[in-house]
């Protein structure tokens, strides 16, 4: 795992108590994959991660990652923009860490008047 520093204000990270398996909230420092800048992986704030263990399944792109967000406070049963709570909460209670994408979805309506007067 190799972490690019970002200029910051904020204290060295430290080793984070474990996950409440029951917490209703969490709050979590996001890191940006180097390579793929839609790629995320999350951890209980405040947690060095060089002090996890990663399978060697994890997505290549996140062996290389630069803080992004930190102290970012997520709770159950509600929405995020660009995230997917539970599986975040899901992911970093099983493992210690969450592995995710940026997640975006929309629609357009598009509508055409073809020579049809409203009456």
């Amino acid at each position: 795992m190799k972490i690019h520093s970002q200029p910051s204000n904020e204290a060295p990270a430290s080793s984070a108590p474990p996950a409440d398996s029951s917490a209703e909230v969490m709050e979590i420092d996001i890191y940006r994959a180097s390579t793929d800048r839609s790629k995320l992986m999350s951890v209980i704030a405040g947690t060095d991660l060089s002090t996890l263990q990663f399978p060697s399944t994890l997505d290549e792109d996140l062996h290389s990652v630069r803080p992004y967000k930190a102290g970012v406070t997520l709770t159950r049963g509600t929405s995020a923009l660009g995230l997917d709570v539970e599986d975040i909460f899901r992911q970093i209670l099983a493992q210690g860490f969450a592995a995710h994408a940026l997640k975006a979805s929309g629609s357009i309506e598009m509508g055409v008047r073809m020579g049809v007067r409203p009456e």
